[in-house]
């Protein structure tokens, strides 16, 4: 039922309004829930304005028919009430189109129950909607007015007019005071029911609280819904405190190993009061929520205590979450990582504990893990310890590996190796060990010592001598050897060779058992030797082997006998015989002298023929006079053999050497000569004299103003030849010829160390060389080679054969010189060969043969002119050998003659 309005209400009206509902006590319920929709404090209204309020109501009363039966004491209340409220309504209006009338028939509206309460939750800066029914039970009826009201306010914060002139585009219109622009109603129509809702953007805090929907419909009765807005205000700002209130960053520790962690969680704000929790990764550890003056902007923690932190909590994420609904969502959340310092978990040597071989390096490994920060390694060997080791980190330091270079020793066996790792900020408590028992291979070590009551200064022959090898090895030596001199002695009881393990015996030691002893053990790793061990056996003098025991010599003729003995303890005196006949004639001690201690040298005369013979030597030392003697057989010297075996040796463009080995000197000291003969004119050109058989010969120019021949060698002299006009000068050297002797066939036999005995400059043309050997006695046969200008120029490289030298250079001047030379030669020997052809003819041929004595072995050979012609019989010589690959011509004949093989001067060159 709507009830016209026929005057505006002003604030007298609204006092009025408030008298009359106040006047009945009987109306109290009633009025309670009016004000407590209305908002309106029962304090304000007056007891005159209720009695009026009172009164007006009664006059109005006539006109309600809408009321169902009831007992007259309340139907009059609800009368009473109906009438205030139609009264009052535009006083609560806010609207400025519905300051005039409240419905679009100019009438009022009925007084409607509250209606059902619906409760809405929204969060701080969200978006929310407050439902309203609009749904009429007239399916023709429609709402065309939508008013809400907020905390029981008179005044509407927000409209929504539909009526008529607002049927085709409804009219919206939000308090700018309360909700402005971000509110918005809208209407939802289905086949049968309509709805709508208000629409908040941006819910701010001060939007919660009680709203009222009113609903006018076209036709149907008024209606009025409320709706219940909470706004849940998130917590506002959060931090985590260690226990002594210190703020903490994202990363907190380190905390030692099984350390105690306490963290409060702090948060201030949030409406209702936040739920504080803590949770480590995804699990929830504490729920405990200490509140302290909460308010709307009071203060909430959660304290966190964890004991005995362990691995498992390292860098563990643990966020403390504050949340005061579900709607806010992410929760207000801080998260902290623990940082922890461990112990090592493990610590191992990686090794296969196999033994290892002394001497040689190996490389120990370590390996530690679990140790935060990375551990301290170290090295140990029976306590001491090692460095130069090196670590190395993986797996982002958790593991982490030493390595130590070692080379081991034999003292090193069975000692211990122990690998530690402590953390560096734990200390010595977090230290852990591993451990390994040293197995060293090693090569046997030996020890040679003589046997127990024997002295080395006294063993003399005849007694029995005894040694013991000591013998230290791992793995255990399985061969001993003994060796004497380097030789490896063997058991031989007949011998007087004992060997038993680690003995070795020597029964009735001779003079041979002298020398250098020495104890040999093997195992896996090898042979080991015992530092030698010299014996000396005390002896008598006995003549020491392979010496010179045949000497030549000459009468008149002094010679140096000399006698090796040896003898432990040296000698102290010599005695000499001579043993001519059978009977001895011993020699004055005047003869002979002691050098070196151990040699006796015999200075022998022989005076005739009966001083030829064996000559005796005895030596005497502290334990006696030898037994046996030396004996040395001197015989009359003879003349030396020749030079065997001449070569060619070193050659060059320009020189060349003759090489010859030393033969049997004749029993005494002998020399060498070489005398060099022009093959043409067979004038003596050089006459060299030298204590070894090389030779050097460098080439000259026959047109060099002073051809030099000079000859060096120990003793040797260059010799100006009778013959010849050109001078030569002498050059004595200091070059030093080592010689040494040696019995071949009992003949002194001289070898020379290489060095070249004589050098003389000889020019291009056709020679002879003739080498002989001389000693006092006489001189050897002759060793001729033949030597021309085609052997020279055979000696020279292929390329330079022809005559073309690549130094020379031909020029217009030379080339002519060259060809009236030759032609000149030419023409003299056409000359030559034709008077020799004529001469022949005319006189018959006589052949003047010089026959050689034996008295001319000692005579020179420039002693010969060249008058007198040697024969050369027989078609061709034997003895001649043919050319060498060097162009030189070796006549190996031995001749007494030097010029026997010079025929004529037409001897035909090589």
């Amino acid at each position: 039922m709507n009830i016209p309005m026929a005057t505006r209400v002003g604030t007298s009206d609204r006092t009025r309004c408030n008298a009359v509902l106040s006047e009945d006590v009987a109306s109290r319920d009633v009025f309670e829930w009016w004000h407590y929709s209305r908002g309106i404090s029962r304090t304000r209204m007056a007891k005159p304005s209720r009695r009026r309020h009172q009164q007006e109501a009664e006059t109005r009363a006539g006109s309600l028919n809408a009321i169902p039966p009831a007992k007259p004491r309340h139907v009059l209340h609800v009368v009473l009430l109906l009438l205030t409220l139609v009264a009052c309504r535009p006083c609560y209006g806010h609207d400025p189109e519905f300051f005039d009338m409240d419905n679009e028939d100019g009438t009022q509206d009925s007084v409607q129950p509250p209606g059902p309460l619906v409760h809405v939750v929204s969060v701080v800066k969200g978006k929310t909607s407050l439902p309203c029914d609009i749904t009429s039970a007239d399916e023709d009826d429609q709402a065309s007015l939508v008013l809400f009201y907020k905390d029981g306010a008179s005044q509407s914060i927000y409209t929504y007019d539909a009526r008529d002139k607002y049927a085709s585009r409804p009219r919206h219109w939000s308090d700018e005071n309360v909700l402005g622009k971000r509110a918005f109603f809208s209407k939802l129509q289905s086949n049968r029911s309509s709805s709508g809702r208000l629409m908040i953007d941006n819910v701010r805090e001060t939007d919660a609280g009680l709203y009222r929907c009113r609903v006018d419909f076209k036709r149907s009765p008024t209606r009025n819904s409320r709706v219940n807005l909470t706004v849940v205000v998130p917590p506002k700002q959060m931090k985590i405190t260690n226990e002594k209130g210190v703020d903490v960053g994202d990363l907190i520790g380190p905390f030692d190993e099984g350390a105690t962690l306490i963290l409060v969680c702090i948060v201030t704000g949030g409406n209702p009061m936040p739920e504080v929790t803590w949770w480590q990764e995804e699990r929830m550890i504490d729920r405990h929520v200490e509140v302290r003056q909460y308010s709307e902007n009071g203060v909430a923690s959660n304290v966190l205590q964890l004991e005995r932190l362990g691995r498992s909590d390292l860098r563990t994420k643990l966020s403390c979450h504050a949340s005061n609904s579900l709607l806010a969502q992410p929760p207000l959340t801080r998260s902290v990582e623990i940082e922890l310092n461990l112990k090592p978990l493990d610590v191992r040597i990686l090794s296969s504990r196999q033994p290892l071989s002394s001497g040689k390096k190996y490389e120990l490994t370590c390996q530690t893990t679990g140790s935060r920060p990375s551990p301290k390694v170290t090295w140990w060997k029976d306590g001491h310890l090692l460095r130069h080791s090196q670590e190395t980190q993986y797996d982002g330091g958790n593991v982490t590996l030493s390595q130590l270079a070692v080379q081991l020793t034999p003292e090193d066996d069975g000692k211990k190796l122990v690998c530690r790792a402590e953390n560096p900020v734990l200390g010595a408590a977090s230290a852990i060990e591993d451990t390994w028992l040293f197995d060293v291979y090693y090569v046997p070590r030996v020890r040679l010592e003589l046997g127990r009551n024997l002295e080395g200064d006294h063993i003399r022959e005849g007694i029995d001598v005894y040694f013991d090898c000591h013998v230290t090895a791992r793995p255990s030596a399985f061969r001993l050897v003994w060796r004497h001199q380097s030789k490896v002695l063997h058991h031989n009881v007949s011998a007087g060779v004992i060997i038993s393990e680690t003995s070795l015996v020597l029964q009735r030691v001779s003079r041979s058992a002298t020398g250098r002893y020495t104890c040999h053990a093997s195992n896996a790793e090898g042979e080991g030797s015992s530092a030698p061990f010299h014996l000396n056996v005390a002896h008598k003098p006995v003549c020491r082997p392979e010496q010179k025991n045949s000497y030549g010599g000459a009468k008149g003729l002094t010679s140096e006998v000399e006698c090796h003995v040896d003898a432990k303890p040296a000698t102290t005196a010599f005695r000499w015989a001579f043993n001519g006949s059978g009977e001895l004639l011993n020699l004055t001690s005047a003869q002979h002298s002691i050098r070196e201690g151990s040699v006796s040298v015999l200075r022998y005369t022989p005076r005739n023929h009966l001083d030829f013979g064996t000559l005796l030597c005895w030596a005497t030392n502290p334990l006696g006079v030898q037994s046996q003697p030396c004996v040395y057989h001197f015989y009359t010297a003879g003349v030396p053999d020749p030079p065997k075996n001449c070569s060619i040796a070193n050659q060059t463009l320009s020189s060349f050497e003759i090489d010859c080995n030393e033969g049997y000197d004749g029993g005494i000291p002998q020399h060498f000569k070489m005398h060099v003969f022009d093959i043409k004119t067979r004038a003596l050109l050089a006459n060299l004299t030298s204590s070894s058989p090389r030779f050097a010969l460098h080439l000259g120019s026959a047109s060099s103003s002073i051809p030099q021949y000079s000859m060096l060698g120990n003793g040797g002299t260059g010799e100006t030849p009778k013959t010849h006009s050109w001078k030569a000068s002498s050059n004595n050297t200091s070059n030093v010829i080592t010689t040494d002797y040696g019995i071949l066939n009992n003949k002194t036999v001289r070898r020379h160390n290489g060095t070249v005995g004589g050098v003389a400059f000889i020019p291009p043309v056709g020679t002879l060389l003739e080498v002989t050997a001389v000693n006092a006695h006489g001189v050897s046969e002759s060793v001729l080679i033949e030597a021309t200008q085609q052997a020279v120029v055979a000696l020279l490289p292929a390329g330079m054969q022809s005559g073309s030298f690549s130094n020379l250079r031909i020029t217009s001047t030379l080339g002519i010189s060259i060809g009236v030379v030759v032609i000149a030669v030419c023409a003299i020997f056409i000359l030559v060969v034709a008077l020799r052809l004529r001469k022949r003819k005319k006189t018959p041929v006589r052949h003047n043969l010089a026959v050689v004595t034996g008295d001319d072995k000692d005579r020179d050979i420039h002693s010969y002119n060249g008058n007198d012609e040697y024969l050369e019989l027989g078609a061709k010589d034997p003895d001649i050998i043919s050319k060498d690959a060097q162009g030189l011509t070796i006549v190996s004949r031995l001749t007494h003659n030097p010029l026997e093989l010079m025929v004529n001067s037409q001897t035909s060159s090589i």
